[in-house]
């Protein structure tokens, strides 16, 4: 998935048959990547990318959305519900001075690049150990957008990040 816009203007993502614009210095561009490996299984991860120099807004919101993701992911606590972490994540959002989510938040994922427990308002299912969990908080404020994601291993030490990718604004001068 991928999104573009000037900055100041909202990059959400959409599949890339959507993008028929013109990527031009000082765009602000969000790309997310879903594969899956050898083994089968699938993990995601995105970051957001400016041509020029980031706003002071988006460096902002892009900080508070890694802070998201690392108290979500100090949530993945066997026994923990989806439903349950999901509302502690938007009491967070809310503390944080923004919207509650309203969509998925995180997610398993395996075989499927869907499963569950879905971290959202209605998933009973508890965490447990060894569950890949992607997390991807995307927040918006000013007209900056991101959208920040990894996957997370439950292990009894808690969660560890799977990926490498250094969690930061890439700048493409």
């Amino acid at each position: 998935m991928i999104g573009s816009a000037p900055l100041g203007e909202r990059a959400g993502h959409n599949g890339h048959f959507f993008q028929n614009r013109r990527i031009e210095k000082g765009d602000q561009v969000f790309i997310m990547l879903e594969p899956n490996g050898p083994g089968g299984y699938w993990t995601e991860l995105s970051r957001t990318w400016v041509l020029g120099e980031p706003s002071k807004d988006l460096l902002d919101v892009w900080a508070d959305g890694v802070k998201a993701q690392a108290y979500t992911a100090s949530l993945l606590v066997p026994g923990n519900t989806g439903a349950s972490i999901y509302q502690k994540y938007n009491e967070y959002l809310t503390e944080l001075g923004y919207e509650k989510e309203t969509r998925i938040h995180a997610h398993g994922q395996g075989y499927d690049l869907m499963e569950r427990p879905g971290i959202r308002g209605e998933d009973p299912m508890p965490i447990q150990l060894h569950m890949n969990i992607a997390i991807h908080p995307t927040l918006a404020r000013n007209g900056a957008y991101i959208s920040v994601t990894d996957n997370f291993l439950v292990t009894a030490n808690g969660p560890e990040r799977l990926h490498q990718f250094p969690q930061e604004i890439m700048i493409i001068d």
